[in-house]
């Protein structure tokens, strides 16, 4: 069995691909809007599309993960808080 030293490092490179994934489909989703390219925003045949407002707070929730786990303490709250206030001013 590995040691355990071994597995945080390779734990933390996943959690940075899937937060570079995530970034990824929400930035792919706001060109899918901006350029009028339905498969972008649409993923799919048969999935709703995403709405530009999921779309950037995808974007941002991934960006504030990203700070957090470098270590960037305030960008990761300011983004956070930004991504609230989209999901807040989507539920009005």
């Amino acid at each position: 069995m590995e040691p355990s030293s071994s597995l945080v490092p390779r734990l933390a490179r996943v959690a940075r691909v899937a937060y570079g994934l995530v970034a990824l489909l929400g930035a792919a989703a706001l060109w899918g809007w901006a350029l009028g390219i339905p498969v972008l925003r649409d993923l799919g045949a048969d999935f709703a599309p995403m709405s530009p407002a999921a779309a950037l707070a995808l974007v941002l929730l991934s960006a504030s993960f990203f700070a957090a786990q470098i270590g960037r303490a305030r960008g990761s709250a300011v983004a956070a808080v930004v991504a609230g206030l989209i999901a807040v001013a989507a539920l009005v």
